[in-house]
C-alpha cells in the first residue's frame, strides 16, 4: 500500500485526504491485525508528521462512519478495529489478547426465523490460540 492508494481511497470515501488521513490509513491496512486507538498512536508517534492522540481518535470515528473500519467489540475496555469490510468473523484468544478472522458461514443468517434482516453482524470466537493452548498444556503436565 503506497500513499497514492491511500489517498485514493479516501477520496472514493468522499473524505478529505489530509497527510494524517493517509498515514492513518496506511497503517491500517499495513498492519491488519485489529489494534486499538492507543496502539495506532503508538505505532505512529514517531512519525514526522505529529499525529495527536486526538487525531487518531477523530480519524478513526471519520472511517468508521464513512465505512472503512468497523469497531470490534471483544469484552475489553477499548475497541479494536478491522480495515478488512468483508464478510468474516474474529477468534480472539484470551490469553496473548490476538485476533484473527476466521470465515463466515453464512448459514446463521438462513437459520434466522422469518420476518428477521440482518443489518450487521459480528462473530466472536474465544478461546486459546495454538501457541497459548500449548503453553498452557505444557504448564499443566
Amino acid at each position: 500500500m503506497n500513499q497514492q492508494e491511500a489517498e485514493q481511497i479516501l477520496k472514493e470515501k468522499h473524505i478529505q485526504a489530509t497527510r494524517q488521513r493517509i498515514t492513518i490509513l496506511e497503517y491500517f491496512l499495513e498492519h491488519k491485525v485489529h489494534p486499538g486507538i492507543e496502539e495506532v498512536y503508538e505505532a505512529l508517534a514517531d512519525r514526522p508528521e505529529k499525529i495527536s492522540k486526538a487525531t487518531v481518535y477523530n480519524t478513526v470515528n471519520l472511517f468508521e462512519k464513512h465505512g472503512l473500519l468497523k469497531a470490534l467489540d471483544v469484552g475489553e475496555a477499548y475497541c479494536h478495529y478491522d480495515v478488512d469490510m468483508d464478510r468474516h468473523g474474529h477468534f480472539h484468544c484470551v490469553h496473548c489478547g490476538k485476533i484473527w478472522n476466521i470465515p463466515y458461514d453464512p448459514e446463521v443468517e438462513k437459520n434466522l426465523p422469518p420476518g428477521f434482516e440482518v443489518l450487521d453482524e459480528q462473530v466472536l470466537v474465544k478461546g486459546l490460540c495454538p501457541e497459548c493452548a500449548s503453553e498452557n498444556s505444557e504448564r499443566l503436565s
